[in-house]
């Protein structure tokens, strides 16, 4: 009897830490406001562009930031970047390195705080960068 409970108990926690891991894929953390430029993009691949994708200016985390991210796990990505608001941007495995070339930026905002200016160390939900300026993720495994 407590062989068949162990078993029981067993295989639930195992079923858990499946759910749980599965659901855990495709956390992001935020890496920072970076430039960017025409001649040397530093994110190299455009996943899609503002004008391919319905954005809500009233929730570009929901409309932008994780359509992104679906993106670039689709990609197996592991970091991207939003630029001009909408637009999203990744590259293959030097992308987690590559996005920092240029160095920093102020040119990003918070989204969901009426577009106030990013600020380093401070909470920022729906960061995003202006023009040439990449609000760069990183996606948690």
């Amino acid at each position: 009897m407590e062989t068949k409970h162990i078993r029981v108990l067993f295989f639930v926690t195992l079923m858990f830490l499946m759910f749980a891991h599965g659901h855990a894929k495709g956390l992001i953390r935020g890496k920072g406001c970076f430039k960017d430029s025409l001649a040397d993009r530093v994110l190299p691949v455009l996943l899609f562009a503002r004008g391919q994708n319905k954005m809500n200016w009233h929730d570009l985390n929901g409309s932008v930031i994780n359509k992104c991210k679906e993106m670039a796990i689709k990609k197996n990505y592991k970091c991207f970047g939003i630029q001009y608001y909408g637009e999203c941007w990744s590259g293959g495995e030097e992308a987690c390195q590559s996005f920092k070339r240029l160095g920093q930026s102020s040119k990003c905002v918070c989204s969901s705080d009426q577009f106030s200016p990013f600020v380093p160390g401070t909470r920022c939900l729906g960061a995003v960068g202006k023009e040439f300026t990449n609000y760069v993720y990183e996606i948690l495994d």
